[in-house]
């Protein structure tokens, strides 16, 4: 199994991140201290017995779509916003405010 592991959410460099074509899934409770594991697409299979406890949480391509409203945040607010935005397909309210960026709603 091609994989990256990294010991949490916000110690991800998600500019990076966005390029690299990878499949992000994390422990539950979603916090920015959640452990993740990073799989390329052909192994990104949610249903994966190595996957354990780990889900689904976002296809960095999709990050890349607007990482840079990221860029210049502190790492827990970013994870913050990726959670956020897994969870409800929208940014989330703030991240315009605290980026000086226009942020759409939704994707």
């Amino acid at each position: 199994m091609s994989s990256r592991a990294t010991e949490t959410l916000s110690s991800l460099d998600f500019t990076e991140l966005a390029k690299s074509g990878l499949t992000i899934f994390a422990q539950r409770p979603w916090t920015a201290a959640s452990a993740v594991i990073l799989l390329d697409d052909e192994e990104a299979d949610p249903n994966h017995p190595k996957l354990g406890d780990f889900e689904y949480l976002l296809e960095a391509s999709i990050v890349g779509e607007w990482v840079d409203q990221l860029t210049g945040l502190p790492p827990e607010k970013a994870a913050e916003a990726v959670i956020f935005y897994a969870e409800n397909d929208a940014f989330p309210s703030w991240l315009s405010t605290e980026t000086g960026t226009r942020g759409s709603q939704s994707r």
